[in-house]
């Protein structure tokens, strides 16, 4: 063998080790969840996404979920504070109705996998309850009926919380 082929061969050994022990261009070998939705009822808000058949080998996944309201993400100067929502768990879906998120808000949610103490890029979605929520009409108005001087007052409002409350 000449000296330019074992140049090229070290190379590319080289290169091939570099790529196994950082796991890829962007360092990260572990691919982000997919195709991640809100599914959504009332007030009533789960995140879910899709994660590719083998894609761990025979290493368990888990997911980290956190949100944020997107307004707190203009604010350069100041450290942004992600909400933890499920940390860690198995589950191809995270309920969020507990965090009571305001109807009215704009959020933003992600989700990243882990696999041996390696993370995935945070896969992002943008999530408005006013806009994508759906609701039922036997549990989604707050209706109020008064009998006022011999007349009948009613007021139906939006949810706004899973408990009906403005925030």
């Amino acid at each position: 063998m000449s000296a330019a082929p074992r140049h090229d061969l070290a190379l590319l050994h080289g290169l091939l080790l570099l790529l196994f022990f950082c796991g890829g261009a962007d360092g990260s070998e572990v691919p982000p969840p997919q195709n991640v939705i809100t599914k959504t009822l009332n007030t009533n808000y789960t995140l879910s996404w899709d994660w590719p058949p083998g894609a761990a080998g025979t290493h368990a996944v888990t997911f980290t979920t956190q949100y944020v309201p997107r307004y707190q993400l203009k604010f350069k100067k100041k450290k942004t504070n992600w909400i933890t929502a499920c940390n860690q768990t198995s589950h191809r879906s995270c309920d969020l109705t507990r965090f009571n998120l305001h109807y009215l808000g704009i959020f933003v949610l992600q989700v990243r996998a882990t696999v041996d103490g390696q993370h995935s890029e945070w896969a992002q979605t943008e999530f408005c309850p006013d806009k994508e929520g759906k609701t039922s009409a036997r549990l989604s108005r707050n209706c109020d009926v008064h009998m006022l001087q011999q007349r009948v007052s009613t007021r139906v409002s939006s949810p706004q919380t899973m408990k009906n409350k403005v925030l």
